[in-house]
């Protein structure tokens, strides 16, 4: 089976650069058009625009992004992929100019994507893809991308929705290809993990020491179940990372885990309770875990086990509410089923929601469209809190059906991955299958693909689903 040519696998420093600045022009230029939800709308350079600014502004955007097209052919892959890591917990959605709203990772990966289609051989990048995805996976996706731009323009929708997928299909496949050859990856991947995962709770528990509100760690996210849901993909690697050898002190990793348990659970989030606790229990079901621990090891975990239900009290206490509230989820789910009731086959169309989901409102619903019960204004119908149901309502059955089996397709290709054995020792894949499926059910309750979570994601299904061949698994071995 042929493979891309060298240069899409291995980089050079100068092109590393290149591609780093260009980079960070395009999110410097978005950046300085202000971001409220940051408190930058004051520094807009956008401000009294003139025809010159606006002619010089759109130049240097458009050099920065030709420069990340024409250096990606020889960027490390494995340092692009921290570069989107390092990126998404600062990410954001902002138009530029005439440019509709887009945020900075996906500009990036549309320059990636591009770049890939320019310089690689057709025949070659097509046989590549079917190696990583499968046929039935590529083929599914491929119909979906095909469906969602059809609809988009039938329907008068947006396909925004629909690209954003093809950044979580690129990062499979670059992840695919940087295992192929680096032996160190998902050490270094878990390493990354964990220092990215800190750096929010430590900012997490900044903001409650300063704004004494329990169940406001957002920290850039500006949303607490959004900080969670990234949590939630960081916690199981650390713990996987804390029980690996070198590159940290043991000690270090060990104070991450904490302070980011800690700022996971007093962020109140249940969905990403939930599910962080049910892909434990598969993996344990599977036998990835311990049956039997030691008696030292029997109370550290009774010690983290009794802090952890004691912060769960302490955050549903100071929140005012009950662990078992709805959250105004059944107005939403309610909401989602009527529109479906209405457009069962081919829905509202790609980014069809926001423009007509008013007319699919109750009178009460309605009254909670602009103002909420205190009379504050609120986006409450920013989504129906499901991303399975907003699928539906916005694809239809037909969209919903071939975007769940290319899912689908590429989930069972991660189950297939998982190493048999259920050995613990040389692998971090259990600790990745449980952020994977907490991702999977954390959105039956929200909508946790924001925020290019679901690159991570993709990054992760994609280690789940490598087959080393066998003299790199005797190689790791001998490692």
């Amino acid at each position: 089976m042929p493979h891309l040519p060298a240069n899409t696998a291995k980089g050079s420093k100068l092109a590393d650069g290149l591609f780093l600045l260009s980079f960070l022009i395009i999110y410097g230029l978005l950046i300085a058009h202000g971001i409220p939800e940051w408190r930058l709308e004051r520094i807009s350079i956008l401000q009294n625009e003139t025809p010159i600014k606006q002619v010089v502004l759109f130049f240097l955007f458009t050099m920065s992004f030709l420069c990340l097209v024409l250096t990606f052919a020889r960027v490390h892959l494995k340092y692009w992929l921290f570069l989107v890591l390092c990126f998404v917990p600062l990410e954001f959605s902002k138009p530029f100019l005439f440019l509709p709203r887009f945020t900075p990772l996906d500009y990036l990966c549309a320059a990636s994507v591009l770049s890939v289609l320019i310089y690689s051989p057709w025949k070659m990048l097509w046989a590549e893809c079917r190696r990583i995805f499968g046929d039935w996976a590529l083929g599914f996706w491929i119909g979906f991308l095909v469906y969602s731009w059809v609809m988009s323009y039938v329907l008068h929708g947006n396909p925004r929705g629909a690209f954003r997928w093809v950044g979580f299909l690129f990062c499979y496949f670059v992840t695919s290809r940087i295992l192929a050859t680096d032996l160190t990856f998902q050490e270094q991947l878990a390493a990354l993990l964990t220092l990215l995962g800190t750096a929010v709770s430590l900012l997490g528990l900044y903001q409650i020491s300063h704004i004494r509100a329990y169940t406001n760690v957002e920290a850039l996210f500006n949303q607490h179940n959004i900080c969670s849901a990234f949590l939630a993909l960081c916690i199981p690697a650390m713990i996987g990372f804390a029980r690996s050898g070198s590159i940290f002190p043991r000690l270090v990793k060990l104070f991450c885990l904490v302070i980011s348990a800690t700022a996971f659970l007093l962020a109140y989030s249940r969905g990403a309770w939930a599910g962080i606790l049910v892909g434990s229990l598969l993996t344990f079901s599977l036998g990835y875990f311990p049956r039997r621990f030691s008696k030292r090891a029997s109370a550290f975990y009774g010690l983290l086990a009794a802090g952890a239900t004691a912060l769960v009290v302490f955050t549903v206490v100071h929140n005012g509410s009950h662990l078992v509230n709805d959250s105004g989820r059944p107005e939403y789910w309610h909401a989602g089923l009527r529109v479906f009731s209405t457009h069962p086959w081919v829905g509202l169309g790609p980014g069809g929601y926001a423009k007509n989901i008013h007319a699919y409102l109750t009178p009460a619903d309605r009254m909670l469209y602009r103002v909420n019960a205190e009379g504050h204004p609120t986006d409450f119908w920013q989504h129906l809190h499901n991303l399975y149901l907003q699928i539906l309502v916005e694809y239809g059955l037909i969209g919903f059906a071939v975007w769940g089996l290319g899912l689908g397709s590429l989930i069972y290709r991660a189950w297939k991955g998982l190493p048999i054995n259920g050995d613990l020792k040389t692998s971090l894949k259990p600790f990745f299958f449980i952020s994977v499926v907490g991702f999977l059910v954390h959105n039956t309750v929200d909508i946790v693909t924001v925020n290019s979570f679901d690159m991570v994601f993709g990054i992760l299904l994609a280690i789940l689903a490598f087959h080393p061949p066998k003299k790199y698994s005797d190689s790791q071995q001998a490692g």
